[in-house]
């Protein structure tokens, strides 16, 4: 199956920050081993034994890591409402602590029901201005305004600082395509149409490829998008979902390159 760039950065950015707080072996008996002990746990089966060491933990020597920590395992053990608990209490104890608030937001929206759209946009508005060098913070907070005009001046706001923080961000010109087709700036979009190609023909990830394709087919791009799709026949790659892109792309006559 295949595992979109977003729900990669996300895997990535916990790992790197988990391991990040625990660089140095643990000198202390107690919450500090418990802790670390819970970080050599990712078996999917042994969620519970992870669980019941970061509760330990957290009972000897509450931390905003250990709740975090603790969080994530509830959050990945599909028990949604105490992941929001655990992450609320990192947040207790750490206001700044900008990836609790990221999951706390997304528990709530996706999982919980419980934010507005537009608490959501301030929430995720928040995680953005604390933590700015981490580009999915400022897709998911472009993301939640695109389609309303009401944001105008926070959305161009923000692809200002999302641009010099990471400026071949792929993700990030494809929202910037998306906000200038929906406001009906068409020559602008078209300029912006061609950098977005660029930019991925240029990207050794052919899921890169493949979404801007699909993207850019959609928004009627299609020489841009045929142009992709000419690198992913060349590549060779077998999946179904890359074939169902082709066909999307070439509208049911992809060429046989054999």
């Amino acid at each position: 199956m295949r595992v979109s760039f977003l729900k990669l950065v996300v895997l990535l950015a916990v790992i790197t920050l988990a391991f990040s707080c625990v660089s140095a072996p643990p000198r202390a008996e107690g919450a500090s081993d418990a802790l670390a002990e819970s970080l050599d746990i990712w078996e999917e089966e042994r969620q519970a034994e992870a669980i019941a060491l970061l509760e330990a933990a957290i009972s000897l020597e509450p931390s905003s890591l250990a709740w975090y920590l603790l969080g994530e395992r509830y959050f990945h053990s599909a028990d949604y409402p105490a992941a929001e608990t655990a992450y609320a209490e990192a947040l207790a104890l750490d206001p700044s602590f900008a990836r609790a608030l990221f999951q706390l937001t997304k528990i709530r929206q996706y999982h919980l029901g419980s934010l507005s759209d537009g608490e959501a946009v301030e929430a995720y508005g928040r995680v953005f201005y604390m933590r700015p060098g981490l580009e999915e913070y400022g897709l998911s907070y472009i993301s939640m305004m695109i389609w309303d005009e009401s944001y105008a001046a926070d959305i161009e706001q923000a692809f200002l600082l999302l641009f010099t923080e990471h400026p071949d961000s792929i993700y990030g010109r494809s929202l910037q395509l998306e906000w200038l087709f929906n406001t009906g700036r068409q020559a602008e979009t078209a300029v912006l149409a061609s950098e977005l190609l660029d930019l991925a023909s240029s990207s050794a990830d052919i899921w890169v490829k493949v979404d801007m394709a699909d993207f850019l087919f959609n928004k009627n791009f299609r020489d841009r998008a045929r142009a992709l799709g000419m690198q992913l026949l060349l590549a060779g790659r077998e999946d179904e979902y890359i074939r169902e892109v082709l066909e999307r792309v070439f509208e049911g006559k992809v060429p046989d390159l054999r």
